[in-house]
């Protein structure tokens, strides 16, 4: 999957919480064993895409301090840039040879882009708490919320009006990506969404339910409008600085002319489909 995320150009790739291990492992998930077994799959993953130019955030169980903790490892070119957990204040743990920094309060750049993470039940749009995080403010366009939340009725609907609500009262992207039908059980579907919203609309959403073909939901952030829409509301307040920046050291790349949505091109007429060009002629000649 990553790799054909690169191919298509994409700089950020985000998987489910847990992925690594599963969520759905009941007892296990408080144990050495699974804990180990994660880590080995995230080194897998490293030495797999190490000579891929992408970000990529995956979800897996790693011990920090005296407990387990559901954590987000974000990676880039076979190395973890830093892991978010936000169960826990900052702090630093070796993993796989090296110290990487870990907290609930991290925030990754990729060019001028900025990007946090939420996982566990804090990662539910509907949960009040991404209401009180201040990513925005500390100059995080982009909130990536990983979560292993089972299917109800109702429920995709709730998810994107919430991602909608809260990416619009922000001026940001939220990128939305839950466990799949793998994660199933006799207790709790798992319907994989994968939701990306922008400023109030949803840009793409997917909900696979085959594991043989899974699908990649890609779409285009627009970091400047998300900029602009952002100072026009705060009055250009400067940002604050309460989140410790982890630099990615990746340069967006560069999809001119290969955008994957749909620009107006009449934004600021109420006239639609062939009146549209009508109107545009009329104005040329």
């Amino acid at each position: 999957l990553v790799r054909q995320a690169k191919e298509q150009n994409a700089d950020l790739v985000l998987f489910p919480e847990l992925c690594l291990s599963g969520s759905t492992c009941g007892s296990l998930l408080n144990t050495s064993l699974l804990e180990k077994q994660s880590v080995d799959a995230l080194d897998k993953v490293l030495v797999s895409t190490g000579t891929l130019d992408i970000t990529i955030v995956v979800g897996m169980l790693l011990r920090v301090g005296p407990s387990f903790q559901s954590v987000a490892a974000v990676c880039r070119k076979g190395s973890v840039i830093g892991i978010c957990c936000p169960a826990v204040p900052q702090c630093k743990v070796s993993l796989l040879g090296r110290d990487v920094t870990v907290g609930n309060n991290l925030l990754f750049k990729i060019g001028n882009a900025g990007f946090t993470v939420v996982c566990g039940p804090q990662a539910n749009p509907e949960n009040k708490y991404i209401l009180q995080g201040n990513y925005r403010e500390n100059g995080a366009q982009i909130l990536l919320c990983m979560a292993s939340a089972p299917e109800y009725a109702g429920g995709f609907g709730a998810l994107c009006n919430a991602l909608k609500y809260v990416s619009k009262a922000n001026s940001m992207a939220c990128v939305y990506a839950g466990a799949g039908c793998g994660e199933s059980d006799t207790d709790a579907l798992y319907a994989g969404h994968a939701v990306i919203a922008e400023n109030g609309v949803v840009l793409g959403e997917d909900c696979s339910a085959d594991l043989e073909n899974s699908l990649l939901q890609i779409n285009d952030i627009d970091i400047e409008l998300l900029d602009n829409r952002f100072a026009a509301g705060s009055g250009n307040k400067p940002l604050a600085a309460t989140m410790t920046v982890l630099d990615t050291g990746a340069v967006p790349s560069d999809n001119t002319g290969n955008l994957l949505r749909m620009v107006d091109a009449a934004p600021f007429t109420t006239l639609f489909g062939d009146a549209v060009d009508e109107h545009l002629q009329s104005a040329v000649h």
